[in-house]
């Protein structure tokens, strides 16, 4: 419920400001400086929860000259399914594939996406050719992601807790640090409503039927008790 009106505020202060707003973003188009250009891909943020506005934000994709405009981009269009944003996505992992560090980028672009599609995708990601599978910020960028996004790593399907957990004992066996830090995701596991927490309890409960590293186990088994 506080996810689906913090969504709709945003969306209403979108349509009854939007004219004040795109006067704002194209007032700072130009400017070259941080803090402008910090407050510019914020208002563009907003724009494009109006549909009509999605080709800005293309716009500002194509004609960035530095990675921090080409990210807010895609992340402005990252809150719709249109064929735009799949565009630019494809572009960008195109060019920058094969550069580890901005290839993170990409992933958490990916990653938190409030879609479904998501839980598909990220099973499917060790068969990325630039995916390192035991790369510690691959796994961040990518899993790590998935857990920060609350409309996905939630769902009542209870499959994201399933790919996590699955990904977690995987990673134990070659990484138990960074299995660890990706597994304090649970510590909230008492604050779930019923459903999710029998879900989440059926997955904790099987994680520590595994041989598993002492933090990875500890911070599992804090999180049930």
């Amino acid at each position: 419920e506080i996810l689906k009106s913090l969504s709709s505020f945003k969306k209403n202060l979108s349509l009854n400001l939007d004219a004040q707003l795109l006067n704002i973003y194209n007032t700072l188009k130009d400017k070259d400086n941080s803090g402008a250009r910090s407050l510019k891909n914020k208002l563009l943020q907003l724009l494009c929860l109006n549909d009509k506005h999605l080709l800005l934000a293309k716009e500002q994709f194509e004609a960035a000259k530095n990675m921090t405009d080409q990210i807010a981009a895609l992340q402005a269009l990252k809150t719709t399914n249109n064929p735009i944003f799949q565009d630019c996505l494809t572009s960008f992992y195109k060019k920058w594939g094969e550069n580890s560090l901005v290839y993170m980028k990409y992933l958490s672009t990916v990653f938190t996406q409030e879609d479904l599609s998501v839980l598909e995708k990220i099973q499917k990601l060790t068969k990325d050719p630039h995916f390192q599978n035991w790369n510690p910020n691959h796994n961040y960028a990518s899993y790590g992601a998935l857990t920060s996004n609350p409309k996905v790593f939630h769902d009542k399907s209870g499959l994201g807790y399933q790919i996590l957990a699955k990904r977690i004992l995987e990673i134990d066996q070659k990484n138990p640090y960074v299995a660890a830090r990706i597994a304090t995701c649970f510590s909230d596991y008492k604050k779930l409503d019923t459903n999710r927490k029998s879900l989440l309890k059926s997955e904790l409960e099987m994680m520590l039927t595994h041989k598993l590293s002492t933090n990875t186990y500890e911070i599992i088994h804090n999180s049930l008790n």
